[in-house]
This record gives C-alpha cells, sequence and structure tokens, in this order.
C-alpha cells in the first residue's frame, strides 16, 4: 500500500524535516518490522537524512550546493530553475529506512528531511512498507 504525504514548503530553498509524518506512516500501517521506501516524484526537491539537532548544518548545505551550483549561470533549460534540477538529481529523490519495533531506525542526530529547491510548492512524497516478519 503506497501512503501519500502532502507537505507544502514556504521558501525558495528550504529544508523540511518529515520525521514526525514518516513516524505516523509506521503507526498507521502497523508496521513493527520493515522497509520503508521513500519516494518524492518530483525534479525539484529531494529527500535526505542527515543532522536534526543543528539547523546550521542545512544552512551549510544549502550555502555550499549553492556556490557550487548558482542560480545565476548561463543554464539551456528555459524555465529558470535548472539549478533546481541540478541539486535535486545529486542529493536524490528516494530513501529507504528500516524500522524495528515499530520504530524509524536512525541515528541519534538523524531526522529525515525533504529538500525543496523550488518554491514555495506542494509537494507529494510516497511511501511504501514491505513487513519482513
Amino acid at each position: 500500500m503506497i501512503v501519500n504525504i502532502s507537505i507544502t514548503s514556504s521558501q525558495k530553498v528550504q529544508c523540511i524535516n518529515i520525521s514526525e509524518k514518516l513516524d505516523e506512516v509506521v503507526s498507521e500501517l502497523q508496521l513493527t518490522e520493515g522497509i520503508l521506501f521513500i519516494y518524492v516524484p518530483h525534479t525539484t526537491c529531494a529527500l535526505t537524512i542527515n543532522e536534526c539537532c543543528d539547523p546550521d548544518v542545512f544552512q551549510d548545505i544549502i550555502e555550499k550546493l549553492e556556490h557550487i551550483i548558482p542560480q545565476s549561470y548561463n543554464y539551456h533549460h528555459c524555465e529558470g530553475n535548472s539549478e533546481a534540477h541540478i541539486k535535486s538529481a545529486i542529493i536524490g529523490n528516494q530513501r529507504f529506512v528500516f524500522v524495528h519495533n515499530s520504530k524509524i531506525v536512525r541515528g541519534s542526530w538523524e531526522g529525515i528531511y525533504l529538500m525543496e529547491f523550488d518554491g514555495p510548492r506542494n509537494r507529494r512524497i510516497l511511501v511504501n512498507a514491505v513487513k519482513t516478519t
């Protein structure tokens, strides 16, 4: 069963912690042991797992990506969001996480994030689960 999560970004570039929403999916599916497959079907945002306690980490990531892939450049794509496509391609649009004892397995400081590169927008995240026991 595929579960849809709706997220609305409010800024052009933004990192949104979706960990709690994914915890709700685990609970809704009554998944005790398994794997969650998380996919975002958009070409200008991405998914990542990273530090969730210090917001400066994502500020550093955003600033470094902007330095490497600036908004202003002579891109060929005519919609004006080429940098968002490139950033999304580099970060990736899917992740998987393990579920053990009805909880997503992650490190002490880890959170799961939607990285918006072309907002503000309404985004959809698709989650599918495989039970392993």
